[in-house]
């Protein structure tokens, strides 16, 4: 197997893990709010179609290499951020607020350790010639940090109770901060008017299936999570 290929394997895995766990905690959060059930059930379903939407319009556009031209003005990459933009939105909704509210704050913080897999595939990558060193840890790329932090969060503050809620808040804030500092940098490696990373490969990795995955499934869970865990530890009463 080679470094590709293994690279590859590794983000669908982590897609499919990432996607399992979002539908369980979802899961688990809808069944413990006080609705009736067939308001449970319809919430559900509603959040699992759309869900399978976006992973089969991923798969398609990763699968047809919509996203390999890059000359188009706005670019075509810019699609990604449209359900960014609708989670944002949809976080500080009653309905969303309630099913954040009953999740285990244990389950958003430490999923993130999925990232410390991500870097280790993007430097696999690194290492075969297809992504830019920039996008790595041994360029600009301190992504992991979030990953390697998020365990040692989640037994301080909420295991052992020896660290405030504050600090899990802070750290959420530096994390996110972490992950848009990765897609910024991403996106200026790409091969756009807006290319400010020169320096050779491309990022033109992110066309490609699976690693279309990346941004579409990967960066799209760790930024939903981080804001689920905002909303939910700052919506608390207690955070000291």
């Amino acid at each position: 197997m080679n470094l590709y290929t293994l690279a590859s394997a590794l983000m669908l895995g982590l897609s499919v893990y990432c996607l399992v766990v979002v539908l369980f905690s979802l899961n688990y959060g809808i069944s413990k709010t006080d609705w009736e059930s067939s308001k449970k059930k319809s919430v559900f379903n509603k959040i699992s179609i759309g869900i399978a939407i976006w992973v089969l319009i991923a798969s398609a556009i990763g699968l047809t290499g919509f996203f390999k031209d890059f000359s188009g003005l706005p670019p075509r990459q810019a699609f990604i951020f449209i359900p960014f933009i609708l989670v944002l939105l949809l976080t500080f909704t009653k309905t969303t607020k309630e099913i954040i509210a009953k999740i285990p704050p244990t389950w958003l913080i430490g999923t993130q350790s999925f990232r410390v897999v991500v870097e280790i595939a993007l430097w696999l990558l690194f290492l075969d010639g297809t992504c830019p060193e920039q996008m790595t840890f041994e360029g600009y790329n301190f992504d992991i940090l979030a990953g390697l932090t998020a365990p040692i969060i989640v037994y301080f503050c909420f295991i052992k109770k020896a660290w405030p809620k504050s600090i899990a808040i802070l750290w959420n804030i530096v994390s996110l901060g972490l992950l848009t500092t990765i897609v910024t940098i991403a996106v200026l490696s790409m091969p756009t008017e807006f290319r400010v990373f020169l320096n050779e490969p491309a990022n033109t990795m992110v066309a490609d299936f699976p690693i279309v995955y990346l941004p579409t499934i990967l960066v799209f869970t760790a930024y939903t999570f981080h804001l689920f865990s905002l909303q939910q530890l700052l919506s608390s009463s207690d955070t000291k």
